[in-house]
């Protein structure tokens, strides 16, 4: 076996950093964690803030997952939280007065440390005497990855790996400036993007680009299998599943829906948002409505239903007014390891989820018109439906396997830390 830190047989130490775990969004990271315990790998989770939903499944009851969980419960309320953050400042004023300070350095992180969320993860390390438990420390989100540099500059040891998501490279840097990440390049020792794209991403930002390896997220093939029964009816049923938020482009659907003038077609919307109110009356202006089935939250366990009782999954994927982005959406993957054509947009990391005219279509933002186009043709051809059905499930097994995506993970760590 390979060695690690110059002990033989000794299993990795990996801490995560957090914001909310575990959460329904961000599945992709719990796969991750529970992966990597299956391979022997030591791993403890730090969260800034409990669930609001409690999440669980067989694999975090069989893993003991929450055992493993340290939430330093922030308090979301600024005002409360700067109470608190008074008193950890005279709590370490003679204990450690260099490193908590260094925690409030606003000079270099600015918007984060006003934050105040590195000064807490540096009060949580200090207290619990975590400085040189772990080999690595993995950061979630760019974010995240700016409190994990604040670790290191109040001496915690380890190798720092932060993982790039989406909003991070986009919205975040749009509110915060390019130069958001730059103690965290200096610091970091290995970038984590999910493609290609989010990689060119990070060297436009200062990233040096001998650190940047892409690590794709996975699924769990075992649940999203290939989907066998036939729809014998003449409706068709178009499946979006995400939050109602501008970046999952809600909006040119119904307009592509309204464009296809065809009531043998039935949209299946799943998840509840901000602007979901708004789609609705967008709905009924265009007299689509009926149409239209709004089913709200479901739980993960439900998502392989939705997707086998569809013909096509459809995501038109936005860069919203704020600059927030997608990453490589996880729907896309599981729509395809389900076995469905999806039709969705020239956006962020999605050319590289997506075989444009193989597995899927892909078309301008906003466009309504090529929308209602593509998805005319699934309907009028089932056959090529059930044709990129079968490519994009091969698609995904090679590429989006989580049980293969955690073995490379596990294999990166190993090679950092050697």
């Amino acid at each position: 076996m390979e060695k690690a830190n110059g002990i033989k047989n000794k299993p990795l130490r990996i801490a995560f950093i957090v914001g909310e775990f575990p959460d329904e969004i961000g599945t992709f990271v719990l796969n991750q964690a529970i992966g990597l315990i299956q391979q022997g790998v030591n791993i403890e989770i730090f969260s800034l803030f409990r669930p609001e939903k409690k999440i669980t499944s067989e694999d975090i009851e069989k893993y003991k997952l929450m055992e493993h969980i340290h939430y330093l419960d922030v308090p979301k309320n600024k005002l409360v939280r700067l109470i608190g953050a008074a008193g950890i400042i005279l709590k370490n004023l003679f204990i450690h007065p260099v490193k908590i300070f260094k925690s409030l350095n606003f000079s270099s992180y600015g918007k984060v440390a006003m934050t105040l969320h590195p000064l807490y993860f540096s009060d949580y390390f200090l207290k619990n005497r975590l400085t040189n438990r772990f080999d690595i420390i993995h950061c979630h989100f760019g974010q995240r990855g700016l409190y994990g540099s604040v670790l290191k500059d109040i001496g915690v040891k380890g190798k720092l790996v932060t993982s790039f998501y989406g909003g991070d490279l986009s919205f975040f840097v749009g509110d915060v400036g390019a130069s958001a990440y730059r103690p965290l390049f200096k610091q970091g020792d290995l970038f984590l993007p999910l493609s290609n794209n989010f990689g060119h991403l990070l060297v436009n930002l200062g990233c040096n680009s001998e650190k940047i390896k892409v690590h794709r997220v996975g699924i769990n093939l075992d649940l999203f299998k290939l989907k066998k029964n036939v729809n014998k009816s003449k409706e068709i049923r178009l499946l979006l599943i995400g939050r109602f938020v501008e970046k999952k482009g809600h909006e040119y659907l119904i307009r592509a829906l309204h464009l296809l003038g065809n009531k043998n077609v039935r949209l299946i919307l799943v998840g509840d948002g901000p602007l979901k109110k708004g789609i609705r009356k967008l709905a009924e202006n265009l007299e689509v409505e009926q149409q239209i089935e709004f089913v709200g939250s479901i739980l993960p366990s439900q998502l392989p239903k939705f997707y086998h009782n569809a013909e096509v999954y459809v995501l038109p994927s936005v860069t919203s007014d704020e600059g927030d982005m997608e990453g490589t959406p996880v729907s896309l993957i599981e729509a395809q390891a389900c076995g469905l054509p999806v039709v969705s947009t020239q956006h962020s990391g999605i050319p590289e989820v997506i075989l444009n005219n193989k597995t899927g279509f892909l078309v301008e933002e906003k466009d309504s018109k090529a929308l209602a186009e593509k998805i005319k043709y699934l309907i009028e051809n089932p056959l090529r439906r059930i044709e990129m059905g079968r490519e994009g499930r091969d698609w995904v097994m090679a590429h989006y396997d989580k049980e293969k995506q955690n073995k490379k993970l596990l294999d990166i760590y190993k090679n950092l830390v050697n």
